[in-house]
């Protein structure tokens, strides 16, 4: 499927979204997901959004990185439904697909995501703060340069001159 991404062409993108819609086995959706990543398909935006409602968290995430590099805004509002949803936690935890979401927000460069990416600051996965961290330098272009021992004192350090800068800054974010 990877390959098919690499050739390009309609016939090879047809195949791949055949495949990211109907196969039964969660890696070759996700392989699909890359090929059609690989090929910067926009016209695939609609089968990505849906494949951030699969069963298989591999395949979420995987889509959360290819919305994530199409850099469309419209994929906003289903990552943020998606960074939410009951199977992206286990025990109250985050897991690792979360970090996913939140790191394509960063690329797709939107305004619209500060917010969510304020929020995000605080999870329990310091991961996700680390990764909500660079997408809010990404999406804003300012950047707190804090000293820190490890990147536990960074993020603790950091995440609160964010949120007063939010606090500051947010009228121009809503």
């Amino acid at each position: 499927a990877r390959a098919l991404g690499w050739i390009g062409g309609k016939e090879s993108i047809k195949a791949l979204r055949g495949t990211l819609t109907n196969d039964k086995f969660s890696m070759m959706r996700l392989a699909a997901i890359q090929g059609l990543k690989d090929s910067n398909d926009a016209g695939s935006f609609d089968a990505l959004v849906t494949a951030l409602n699969d069963d298989a968290m591999v395949v979420r995430s995987g889509a959360a990185d290819a919305l994530g590099s199409l850099g469309d805004a419209r994929a906003v509002a289903p990552l943020v439904a998606a960074l939410n949803r009951e199977d992206n936690f286990y025990r109250g935890r985050s897991l690792w697909v979360r970090r996913h979401i939140v790191s394509a927000l960063g690329r797709i460069d939107s305004r619209s995501a500060v917010a969510t990416l304020i929020q995000t600051l605080d999870d329990a996965d310091r991961s996700v703060g680390t990764a909500a961290v660079t997408s809010l330098e990404l999406v804003t272009k300012v950047s707190f340069r804090v000293p820190a021992a490890n990147q536990q004192e960074w993020l603790a350090r950091t995440a609160p001159k964010w949120k007063t800068w939010w606090e500051e800054n947010k009228k121009d974010y809503l």
